[in-house]
């Protein structure tokens, strides 16, 4: 190809996915280029691909697709070959001579008609680790189960709503809980929460059979088992636990006190009253059993609660009194776990008005809290939720601020000029709204504004943490229908009509002085891309045993990755009683236990949540 004659600014010519200054893991699928310019096609491009330090550097050119040939559709994106990816995550990441990053450099170059244009560029982070554990979500419309009698798409397709989860490098999905049922709703699975530490799942079914008043059942599910829909244990208290707080074990929870929705999942008693009430539970018995609820205030109402990695706070919004609309402060309170006691309890974000916060979940070093802060409300819901024109931004409460709160811009969309999006028709707001809702206005609104229910991968991994959320942003230009879409009003296996509704990762620097420590996030590969994706929590796998095994330590029970012997192959290992993992220095290398920082064979990691964790300067 080519020298570029033009930079291609007077065609329009603009990246749209990924984005710049994106962060990301080794070991991941690669990414999709998406472009968009006013030529709209495409003979050839060219992908140069660098790191800083020079130590990678690779080109490729590719022609138009074959298939786009044959279809007349437009070439205007093309994945990065996997190989090359793999070679230039594996190279990026470490510190150049000088100290800095090794960042990778990519350049786009685009020709039509002989002529050549561009380069578009852009610079990524790469965190010198990959991601472990699985990513548990919900999907509706998936194409695993059928489990919603009398529910259709456009096309008279069956519906189905399932627990799905994907893991770095899968190419698509499995079917973790859910059922064909066609004649009820009883293989519904759908809200649900996962102990950090990947032991317990627990969900809800919004079929009701012959309970009474008609909440939801709610269901545990062990995740070690071989098979976990055959682990399922139907627990006696129907819909207590909808979005109840685990400890990392699973082994105690303080319930949620707030319904799913207002207006189809009905699953706390009282909630809609606003009269509802948390309580704390032991799930280490055969049928969990009420705890008395030590420290904090009586009665109180803890809105989507959740506990910190290591079991130390509990961070939940204050619906005391108003469970039917939680618009309370974000708090936090300690927890002691040989106690069952907590204390300390303080404010650390009060909503504007009009506005709610909810969602909470904390960082893996516990330096603070992300959360949701809801901008619009639903038109049918008075509780949080992501649909019928709900827009929500992710905020990050530091706690070692003394509870500032801070916009995550670069996770939500927004640039020093605004949003860095891609925008589609009427602001990315919806055209023809569904029957039974108006005509939403989205005048000022863009898609930096349609991020929710954060959670957080309970390790630091590469220097950073690592925050897997629900958005309904444009995926470039392979997902730009209506956000607002739900299962009923599209068809399910038209690509080009499916639902934007997915999850997607950003990064956050634990070590940066900014006031916005975050990045902008890269869609999450492997998700099922024709279903409505939401409420990702991103866990550990359940330990690996001594013996089996293992990338890194935070994969085995006793906290070590070490090899089979001299040169063999990674195996999980505990460490000796008077010393750290590895025999030679008495140390623990990066994602190993740990004690405290002086554990760490690297004098510059840092000891956080009992590994060590590597520090991004």
């Amino acid at each position: 190809m080519s020298s570029p004659a033009t930079d291609g600014s007077v065609e329009n010519l603009k990246f749209l996915y990924p984005y710049d200054r994106t962060v990301w893991p080794r070991d991941m699928l690669a990414p999709l280029l998406m472009w968009k310019w006013d030529t709209g096609d495409a003979d050839a491009i060219k992908i140069d691909l660098s790191t800083t330090s020079g130590s990678f550097s690779w080109s490729g050119t590719f022609a138009k697709p074959t298939i786009l040939t044959q279809t007349g559709g437009n070439f205007i994106r093309h994945p990065i070959p996997q190989d090359v990816w793999d070679m230039a995550t594996s190279s990026a990441g470490g510190p150049t001579p000088d100290g800095q990053q090794d960042k990778l450099t990519l350049k786009l170059t685009i020709a039509k008609g002989g002529v050549a244009y561009g380069p578009l560029s852009e610079t990524w982070g790469i965190a010198p680790a990959r991601l472990t554990g699985t990513v548990y979500y919900n999907a509706y419309g998936t194409s695993f189960v059928q489990n919603w009698p009398g529910n259709t798409d456009t096309a008279g397709h069956l519906i189905g709503a399932a627990i799905l989860g994907v893991r770095t490098r899968d190419v698509g999905p499995k079917l973790i809980i859910g059922k064909n049922t066609t004649s009820d709703t009883s293989g519904c699975r759908a809200c649900h929460v996962v102990a950090s530490r990947g032991k317990w799942l627990i969900t809800q079914s919004d079929y009701t059979g012959s309970a009474s008043p008609p909440f939801g059942r709610s269901f545990a599910y062990d995740l070690t088992a071989a098979d976990i829909q055959a682990s399922e244990i139907q627990l006696p208290q129907d819909g207590l636990f909808a979005w109840v707080a685990m400890l990392s074990s699973g082994s105690y929870g303080l319930t949620n006190s707030v319904d799913p929705n207002s207006t189809g999942n009905v699953s706390i008693t009282n909630a809609s009253a606003g009269s509802a009430t948390s309580s704390f539970w032991n799930f280490g018995t055969s049928s969990p059993q009420q705890m008395t609820l030590n420290g904090l205030p009586t009665p109180i109402a803890a809105a989507y609660p959740s506990f910190s990695p290591d079991d130390r706070y509990v961070t939940f919004t204050d619906a005391t009194g108003h469970t039917a609309s939680p618009n309370g402060p974000l708090m936090v309170a300690s927890y002691d776990s040989m106690s069952q006691t907590f204390s300390n309890l303080k404010t650390i974000y009060s909503p504007p008005m009009g506005q709610q916060a909810g969602f909470p979940a904390f960082l893996p070093d516990d330096s603070g809290v992300v959360f949701e802060n809801q901008v619009r409300s639903s038109q049918i819901d008075q509780v949080m939720v992501t649909w019928s024109g709900a827009r929500g931004e992710l905020w990050l409460s530091r706690l070692t601020a003394n509870g500032t709160a801070v916009r995550l811009d670069a996770l939500n969309g927004k640039g020093p000029t605004g949003s860095y999006l891609p925008t589609g028709t009427n602001n990315h707001g919806i055209v023809s709204p569904p029957t039974g809702t108006s005509t939403y206005n989205e005048t000022g609104w863009d898609d930096s504004t349609l991020a929710y229910e954060p959670t957080v991968l309970p390790v630091v991994t590469g220097g950073y943490a690592w925050v897997v959320f629900t958005s309904r942003r444009l995926y470039g230009n392979q997902l730009t229908s209506d956000p607002w879409l739900g299962p009923q009003q599209y068809d399910l296996t038209d690509l080009k009509k499916a639902m934007p509704k997915k999850l997607w990762v950003a990064a956050i620097d634990l070590s940066s002085s900014k006031m916005d420590p975050s990045f902008p996030a890269f869609y999450l590969p492997g998700q099922e891309i024709l279903a409505g994706n939401s409420r990702g929590f991103w866990v550990l796998d359940p330990c690996q045993k001594d013996g089996n095994s293992c990338d890194s330590g935070d994969q085995c029970c006793g906290g070590c990755c070490q090899p089979n012997g001299i040169g063999g192959a990674l195996i999980c290992q505990s460490p000796p009683p008077d010393g750290n993992c590895s025999a030679v220095g008495n140390c623990s290398a990066v994602q190993e236990k740990c004690a405290t920082s002086t554990d760490c064979c690297d004098s510059t990691n840092s000891c956080v949540n009992g590994f060590c964790a590597q520090v991004i300067e």
